[in-house]
């Protein structure tokens, strides 16, 4: 039986995490240095952002460390080859103003749009896969932040209520390549939430 503490716990470990993504973020790091591997082999290493700057060579070997793969909208779904968030905002960077559109014609899950949008371009996103096309619009949809703290809390509230078991097969759509994306038990999670918010 789901208890108000349970509710409370849940609530307590979304701001948990939230607060330790805010504390990430205000560390950001920054760091370039040469390294050499374990075969001797010199490799520049850069930790977080990207320098705009970055003088790049022909042969020249890079080891990128990334800290923001969670940040903002970026890691709502797995996705497969997903590129790491700063090596789309430094190309946009480097090769782009604001206000300019960024093509990526391979979209994906989004995440070059998501940096055009956070460095204020215009972004224009295609994928053939309907799935990554879907990702896409709900990985950059912009929403209302008092609206999103109310269906936070309503859908904390809901989940408590659900049962693995109940049927759940009439919100459950019928897509190719289903069962490789979803656990059968997060298809029915995911219904759940369709019944009590769509209906």
């Amino acid at each position: 039986m789901v208890t108000a503490s349970t509710i409370e716990e849940i609530k307590q470990k979304i701001r948990k995490k939230n607060l330790n993504l805010r504390r990430k973020l205000q560390k950001k790091l920054f760091n370039v240095a040469e390294i050499t591997n374990e075969y001797g082999e010199t490799i520049t290493r850069v930790d977080g952002d990207i320098p705009v700057d970055l003088e790049i060579s022909p042969g020249d070997r890079f080891l990128f460390i990334s800290y923001e793969q969670t940040r903002y909208s970026h890691g709502i779904h797995k996705y497969p080859a997903k590129f790491f968030p700063e090596l789309p905002r430094w190309l946009i960077r480097r090769y782009s103003e604001e206000g300019q559109i960024v093509l990526d014609p391979f979209g994906g899950s989004a995440t070059t749009s998501i940096e055009a949008l956070l460095n204020r371009r215009h972004s224009v996103s295609v994928d053939i896969d309907p799935f990554a096309r879907f990702l896409a619009k709900v990985k950059t949809t912009v929403l209302d932040n008092d609206e999103l703290e109310y269906y936070t809390e309503l859908l904390i509230d809901e989940i408590t209520k659900f049962n693995q078991n109940a049927d759940l097969s009439e919100f459950i759509p019928d897509f190719p390549y289903g069962d490789n994306w979803f656990k059968k038990e997060i298809t029915n999670e995911l219904a759940y939430i369709k019944k009590v918010f769509i209906g």
